[in-house]
């Protein structure tokens, strides 16, 4: 659901669950949000990010981490749309309650 998003959250592992429960929850809203779901951190995705972010509004990167994935994502996008970050490092699980509260703010 990334070729016609307006913000796309870009998720890997078990956040992954979290983010295509909220980008559907906001699909059902008539909001256009797109999960870009990492299956390996190498190779990165780069160029396929960079093209995309010529299109979004925004990305979101939830993560439970202190921004490993944001900061891999704003590196190959170039500064053509914002990336905001979701972080935990309490070892509790990002809420999809979350992200999509991140997906409204943007839309």
């Amino acid at each position: 659901m990334c070729d016609d998003a307006d913000v796309i959250v870009v998720a890997f592992g078990s956040t992954s669950r979290s983010a295509r429960f909220a980008v559907n929850e906001a699909r059902k809203e008539g909001i256009k949000a797109g999960l870009f779901r990492l299956k390996t951190f190498w190779p990165f995705p780069e160029e396929r990010l960079l093209e995309l972010s010529k299109k979004v509004k925004a990305f979101i990167t939830p993560e439970m981490s202190l921004g490993m994935c944001n900061g891999v994502v704003k590196g190959c996008i170039e500064g053509n749309a914002p990336v905001l970050g979701i972080y935990h490092v309490d070892g509790e699980p990002v809420n999809p309650g979350e992200i999509l509260s991140k997906i409204k703010e943007v839309k």
